[in-house]
Parts: C-alpha cells; structure tokens; sequence
C-alpha cells in the first residue's frame, strides 16, 4: 500500500492570498512531506460558489471559488486479498476435477464437490423452547435410524448379489454348454459367472469413461454419439460392416452351436412330432452356446492364450518375457520374416526359381495369424470398436475383417456343421424315414461324431498343407541323400588276408 512517486514526496503550504495563482508558496522551507508515518497527506482544490456583496439595485452574480485542500488519510489493516489455500495456486490444467481439489471462486464443481449437500446444522439457534429441541432430536434419531437400516439392506443385498449373481451365470454357461447338472461345480460355475462379470464391468468402464470425458450426461452423450453418424458416399463399407455383424452374430454362432450340440447332444430329427415353438426355443439355445464360445475364442485369441509366451509370461513374470513378446510389434515381426526369408534362401541355394516361388509364398502365409492384438481378431476387433465409437468409416477394412477373419470362420464352421449333418441324415446306417419318429438315436450320434472329427481333421490338413508339402520334401530328400550315399565318407574296404599290390 505504501506506493508514493517522486514528484510528489512533499507538498507546499497554501498562502492566505485570493490569487489562486500565488495561493501556494514558492519558498522551499515551506514544504510538507506527503508521507507521515501512517498518515498521508494529499493536496486538492475544492471550487466552491460564492455569492458578492449584495448592493441595491444591483442583482448579486456567483462566483466560483478555488480553496486549496490538505487531506489527511490514515493506513489502517483492512480485509486481506482473498487467495486459494496453499496448493491452490495452480487454477488451470483442467481445474478441479482433474486435479482432484475443492473448486475456487468461478471454478466448474466437481461431481463429488456438486453432490455435496449444504451443511445445515442439526439443532437450529432460534429453537429454543425444550419442546421444539426434543422434537429435533426425535427426529435426528429416526433418521439415524432409517439410515442404519437402509445401509444394512443394502450391505446385505450387495453381499449376496455378490455370492449369488456369477453362481447363477456359470449355471447359465453350464447349462448352455449342455453340462449335466451331476458334473456341473458350484466354484468352477462361480469362477466363470465372475469372469463375464468381469468383462461386463470393463465395457461399463468403458462407455464410463467416454461419458466423463463429455461435458453432458450419458443421455446427451448417447444423442450426440448418434448425431455424429453420417452415410458414407461408397456402399461397400456400409455391406462389409453390414456383412461382418450378420456372420459374426447370427450365423456363425448358429453354426457353431449346432455342431456342438449334435456332437455331445446328438442331432434331434422328429418327423411326427414336429413344432414350430419347440424347434424355435432349440434353435435358440443352440445360438446362445454358439455366441458363448466363439466370443469366448475370440477373447482368448486376442489376448494369446493359445500362445507359448502367454504361459511363459505367466511363470516367468511379464517383464522377464519382453524379448519373446515380439508377435505384436510390426517391427520385430518384419525383422523376423526378413531373418526367415533370409534364412530360407540361403538353404534354398541351387534350387530353382518355383521352389523360390513357393517358399515365398508360404512365408506370407506364416505371417497370418489369429493371436494377438495385431492378429486377425485383434484387427477386425479395433476396427468395429472405432467404427462404433466414433463412426470412422476409414477403419472399415475388407480385407482385415472379412476375407482374414469371418470368411475363414464361417467357411470351416460350415464345412463342420452342414456336411456331417447332411452325410449323417443320408446315411443308411441310421435307418431315418419320413414314417419313423426317431430323436437322438445312438447311431446318428456315433455317425456324426465321426464324420464331424474327419471333417475338422480334413480341413486340419488342408491347412496345414505347405507344412506337410515341406515336410515331404525334407523326407524324400534325405532319404534320397541316404540311398545314394550323399554327405558320406567313402572308404576302401580290404577283405581280410588279401594282399595289394
């Protein structure tokens, strides 16, 4: 407060003349310091009206007057600047809820700061008769009350929800999977109703977390997320998303849990006793078992557990595994293609240009997989995730969710299905007529089973035919090297008691 400029560090003493011009002395002794311990002095001219002498007959004119001013002002203690606590300096960089504090002055209010309600104290100052304060007690034990009560329903609830909600979901999974109820474990049906609860609560988080981020609820949310959905000028990626949503959820799933149930269940043909709300409720069940495991198979190939590293990780801990952990980083999987190409060019030297041909191509074969966040799951997952999220139609890839991922799956998954079911219901052996009522019959159970492990077991191998072509190769070729002695050291044999000469 002490701020004084040094132009005005003393004042002059007014003079008792009327000019106004000479109403202040021009000695330098008669100077007055403008800063007097507490006190402050400022000069100022106050104008004021006056009126002449009046004469007879002459009507009095004003006159403006300049009185030359001294005021003394006085510093006292005054209410401080009001500032934040300490460690409330820092009012930007998201405010309050970001950095988890009370908000200061025109600050937004955090979510727990705005639920808060205002303290209002229990017994008001003005009761003051002993009636009205019994009556304020009695009521704040009522509600002390209440509130003991409803927090014990609710611990109690939540409890058992707890123990009971995932027992009952892995008895949903059992009975889905078909399992009998004399196999069927309480903890083993428990661990599994905990891990869909589990996955339940991380896409909750999810969605969670993207309402947080918006400045409106999770309605406005919703309403601006589908607000944002634009048509795309091409047709082709509204048909590929189109396409991948009806195979991956509707027909793969049907496919998958009609061969699980005609492999453990057994195929249920009825030609009498045929109803549609029968038929209707097994096909249903049969599209539950199959939404259960081939989502179940997708979870367990994204996060490659079908994978050597993925146990090795477990045993050895994650960060012992870091040099082995090389499948999903694109640059450690293009410098181990170029080391096997590499690799198989030098074994390959003196063979001829389709033998080149053919390993190159096997190479790019090797390269697909389907573990993994860069695997054929891991991809079609990111791009219908960013599809969703945010209408991206540019992460809409055919090639990465159709022909690498559900084409592949539908294709075997019908080869599984439709031809044993088909081969199995033409077969002789089963005896089936349009004039029998024959359900689950033994020996349709044991003809699909078979013909269901030989058809997997074909495409098995027809997979893996460049494996089992090299394999040959390697065979024919070292049988080839062992007949005609190549590689061997030959040496002269000498019948024993013969002489050379």
């Amino acid at each position: 407060g002490r701020k004084v400029l040094s132009s005005h560090r003393f004042m002059r003493f007014p003079t008792t003349s009327t000019d106004v011009s000479k109403q202040w002395s021009t000695s330098k002794s008669n100077l007055l310091p403008t800063c007097i311990g507490p006190y402050r002095l400022k000069q100022r001219i106050s104008k004021r009206i006056s009126w002449n002498t009046p004469i007879p007959g002459i009507k009095p004119r004003p006159r403006i007057i300049s009185i030359p001013l001294i005021e003394i002002w006085k510093e006292v203690p005054g209410k401080p600047i009001p500032r934040p606590p300490e460690g409330w300096d820092d009012l930007g960089a998201g405010g309050a809820e970001s950095q988890g504090r009370w908000a200061w002055g025109d600050e937004r209010l955090s979510n727990v700061e705005s639920s808060v309600a205002v303290r209002t104290p229990f017994i008001d100052e003005y009761a003051t008769g002993p009636l009205l304060k019994t009556r304020v007690i009695a009521e704040l034990v009522a509600k002390m009350a209440v509130l003991l009560l409803i927090s014990w329903l609710a611990i109690t609830v939540a409890l058992c929800a707890a123990m009971n909600v995932p027992l009952y979901i892995g008895h949903f999974a059992m009975y889905l999977l078909r399992v009998h109820d004399e196999y069927s474990h309480d903890p083993i049906s428990f661990a599994v109703g905990a891990g869909f609860i589990g996955a339940f609560f991380g896409i909750v988080n999810k969605l969670h977390s993207v309402s947080t981020n918006c400045e409106n609820n999770i309605v406005d949310a919703a309403r601006d997320w589908l607000n944002l959905l634009q048509p795309h000028h091409s047709r082709e990626k509204l048909r590929t998303i189109v396409t991948f949503v009806i195979l991956w959820t509707f027909i793969c799933p049907l496919l998958l849990g009609c061969t699980y149930g005609n492999f453990f269940a057994g195929p249920r043909v009825s030609w009498k006793n045929w109803k549609w709300s029968y038929e209707m409720q097994n096909l249903l069940l049969q599209w539950g078992t199959g939404m259960l495991l081939l989502n179940s198979w997708a979870a367990l190939c994204y996060f490659r557990v079908f994978t050597k590293e993925f146990w090795v990780a477990i045993a050895m801990g994650e960060g012992n595994v870091n040099d082995n952990n090389n499948q999903d980083n694109p640059v450690g999987a293009e410098i181990r293609r170029m080391a096997e190409v590499n690799n198989l060019r030098g074994n390959a030297a003196g063979h001829v240009n389709d033998a080149q041909r053919r390993n190159n191509e096997s190479d790019d074969k090797a390269n697909f997989g389907w573990q993994g966040k860069n695997g054929a799951i891991g991809l079609s997952f990111k791009a219908v995730c960013n599809f969703f999220t945010s209408w991206e139609w540019d992460k809409i890839d055919r090639k990465a969710m159709l022909d690498n991922c559900v084409f592949p799956i539908a294709k075997h998954l019908a080869m599984a299905c439709l031809i044993p079911s088909l081969l199995t219901l033409l077969s002789p052996s089963t005896g089936l007529t349009p004039s029998q009522d024959l359900m689950d019959g033994p020996s349709m159970r044991a003809t699909f089973r078979v013909l269901a492990v030989t058809s997997v077991f074909m495409q098995l191998l027809h997979s893996k035919r460049d494996g089992l072509g090299h394999w040959y190769e390697a065979a024919h070729k070292i049988a080839r090297d062992d007949q005609y002695l190549i590689g061997e050291i030959l040496l002269n044999h000498t019948p024993t008691g013969t002489q050379t000469r």
